[in-house]
C-alpha cells in the first residue's frame, strides 16, 4: 500500500503554550492505515517526550508515562479507529514537568534575547569601525596628498627661484612625482578593495538580519497559532462542561422516571392483584350461576309449551296430567308446530332432571361471602343495604365488616 504524505500529527502541550513540530506518520509507522489511535499514543507520548527533553535540554528526561492525552483532533475519533490522515493530539504533561518546561523556555527566550543582542551590538561595532576605519584611511590620504603637494610646490618654487637650473636637475622632482601618483593610486585600490569588503560584509548581516527577522515572524505566527489553538480548546472545554451538565440532568430525569415507573409497576401490581381477585370472584360466581340459567332455560321452554295448550300455567297442567302420561300429551298437542322438540328434549322440560335440581340449589343457596359481596354491591348510603347488614348480623350473629 502507498503511503499518503499528507499524514501528519501535531501534538500540543496546552499548559506550557508549546506546540511541537508536526511528526509525519508515514515516518513513524509502516502502515499507517492500519495502526489504530490507541496504538500511535503509546509511540507519540515517545516521540514526543525525546523531542521535548532534547528541544529544551531537560535535565532528566522528559518521562512518556507522564503525559496524559487530553485532547485528540478530529472529534469523534475513536481509539479503536485507524490513523486518519491529519491529527492533532492534546498531551498533557504533569505539573512538575510544566514547571520544568516553562522555565526552560523563560530561559531559552533570555537567551535567545542576549544572543540577538549581542548580534546587533556586533554589527553596530563592525559598522563603526569600519566607518572610522574608512574616515582615517581617507583623512591619511588628503594629509599625504596636501604633504606631497606642498613638497612639490616648494621644490617648484626653489627651481623658479634658482638660476640657470639645468633641464637634469628637474628630472628628480618628475619621479618623485609619478611615485606619489602610484603611490596615491595603490591607495585608492586599496580603499576600493576595503570598500567591497565593508559591502560584503554590510550584505551578509544584512542577510542575517533578514533571516532573524524571519525568525521572529515564525515564532509570532506560532505563537498566534498556539494561542487560537488554546483558545479552540477553551472553547471546547466550555462545550464539554455544557454537555456534562446536560447530561447530569438528562440522568436526574432519568432517575426521577425510573422512580416513576418503579411507582407505576407497584400501582400496576396492585391493579394487577386486584383485578385477578375480581376476576377469580366473576368466574366463581359466573361458574355458580351457569345452573342457574340452565334452570331458566327450562322455564321458558315450558312457558312456550303453555302457549299451544289449554292451561294457564304449568302447576295447572301438572294436576291435570299424570307425570308419566305428560310428556307424551305434550308432544301430541305440538304435533302442529313446525318446529316442535323431540321426545326427549321434552321430556328434559317436564321432569325434574339434575338440570333443574342444580339451578334450584344456586336459586336457594349461597355462602357468607357471595351474601356479603351481594350487600357491598348495594348503594353505601341506602337504606336498602342498611337493611341488609342489619338482617345479615341477625342472621351470622357477627357484623358484616368481620371477616
Amino acid at each position: 500500500m502507498s503511503r499518503n504524505p499528507r499524514q501528519k500529527a501535531t501534538v500540543i502541550f496546552p499548559d506550557v503554550m508549546v506546540t511541537m513540530p508536526d511528526v509525519p506518520l508515514a515516518d513513524v509507522f509502516k502502515d499507517p492505515r492500519k495502526t489504530t489511535v490507541e496504538k500511535a499514543m503509546h509511540t507519540f507520548r515517545e516521540l514526543v517526550a525525546a523531542q521535548a527533553t532534547t528541544s529544551y535540554e531537560l535535565d532528566p528526561q522528559l518521562d512518556p508515562l507522564t503525559l496524559t492525552v487530553r485532547k485528540i483532533f478530529p472529534q469523534g475519533v475513536s481509539p479503536h479507529q485507524m490513523l486518519p490522515d491529519e491529527l492533532t493530539v492534546i498531551l498533557q504533561p504533569s505539573t512538575d514537568d510544566c514547571v520544568r518546561i516553562e522555565s526552560r523556555i523563560e530561559k531559552m527566550a533570555t537567551l535567545e534575547k542576549e544572543k540577538s543582542d549581542a548580534k546587533a551590538k556586533a554589527a553596530n561595532k563592525r559598522k563603526a569601525k569600519r566607518a572610522k576605519k574608512k574616515q582615517d584611511m581617507n583623512t591619511e590620504f588628503e594629509e599625504v596628498e596636501d604633504e606631497d603637494v606642498e613638497k612639490r610646490g616648494i621644490k617648484m618654487m626653489n627651481s623658479t627661484l634658482t638660476p640657470n637650473t639645468p633641464s637634469s636637475s628637474q628630472e628628480p622632482f618628475l619621479q618623485f612625482v609619478k611615485n606619489q601618483e602610484r603611490i596615491n593610486a595603490e591607495l585608492r585600490a586599496l580603499i576600493a578593495k576595503q570598500d567591497s569588503k565593508m559591502a560584503k560584509q554590510d550584505s551578509k548581516i544584512a542577510k542575517q538580519d533578514s533571516r532573524i527577522a524571519k525568525q521572529d515572524t515564525t515564532n509570532a505566527e506560532q505563537c498566534t497559532v498556539i494561542v487560537e489553538l488554546e483558545d479552540r480548546v477553551v472553547r471546547q472545554d466550555a462545550v464539554i462542561v455544557q454537555l456534562e451538565a446536560k447530561v447530569l440532568r438528562q440522568d436526574a430525569i432519568i432517575v426521577e422516571l425510573e422512580a416513576k415507573v418503579v411507582r407505576q409497576d407497584g400501582a400496576l401490581a396492585s391493579l394487577r392483584a386486584e383485578l385477578t381477585d375480581k376476576c377469580d370472584s366473576l368466574l366463581a360466581l359466573t361458574r355458580r350461576l351457569k345452573p342457574l340459567y340452565l334452570r331458566h332455560l327450562l322455564n321458558l321452554g315450558r312457558e312456550e309449551i303453555l302457549k299451544s295448550l289449554p292451561y294457564s300455567s304449568w302447576k295447572a297442567l301438572c294436576a291435570d296430567k299424570s307425570v308419566f302420561d305428560l310428556p307424551n300429551y305434550v308432544f301430541e298437542q305440538l304435533g302442529s308446530v313446525s318446529d316442535r322438540p323431540t321426545l326427549a328434549s321434552i321430556k328434559e322440560l317436564c321432569y325434574n332432571t339434575n338440570v333443574r335440581n342444580e339451578g334450584d340449589h344456586v336459586a336457594h343457596n349461597a355462602n357468607t361471602n357471595e351474601i356479603k359481596e351481594a350487600i357491598m354491591s348495594k348503594a353505601v348510603d341506602s337504606t336498602e343495604r342498611a337493611r341488609l347488614e342489619e338482617i345479615y348480623q341477625w342472621v351470622f350473629k357477627k357484623p358484616i365488616d368481620t371477616l
